[in-house]
């Protein structure tokens, strides 16, 4: 455990959350393709009733899905792009995903710079 919680960059872990972990799984990061896959696969699980243009989300997922996602939040993305549709009274449209996309990737600069302005602050400790 203390091999993997170096790895993670974690210093230290506290007993009770170690002993509830029981299984700690690395996974490399997804590639653009492996994004894409995943994506489409959670658009599938959606009924084509909800769905406004199915063939138009995945054209967009195609060209414009390059980010870097893991697959926790491609499923949440595409959960919270169905909820906003469902609370308007409409279908999952491209618009929502894209909505939900910005918002997630303004969250990860916003958090890349919050990590690295605390990495600078540590010197000043």
């Amino acid at each position: 455990m203390n091999g993997l919680i170096s790895v993670l960059g974690v210093k230290s872990i506290d007993i009770a959350i170690e002993s509830r972990i029981n299984l700690a799984v690395h996974f490399t990061p997804m590639t653009k393709e492996d994004q894409r896959k995943l994506f489409k696969i959670f658009i599938n699980r959606i009924p084509e009733e909800d769905i406004e243009d199915k063939k138009e989300l995945e054209g967009w997922c195609d060209r414009y899905f390059k980010e870097e996602f893991n697959g926790r939040d491609i499923r949440n993305m595409i959960s919270s792009a169905l909820a906003i549709a469902r609370a308007e009274d409409s279908k999952l449209k491209k618009r929502y995903v894209e909505l939900i996309c910005q918002a997630k990737k303004s969250s990860q600069k916003t958090f890349a710079e919050q990590r690295a302005l605390a990495q600078a602050n540590k010197g000043f400790e």
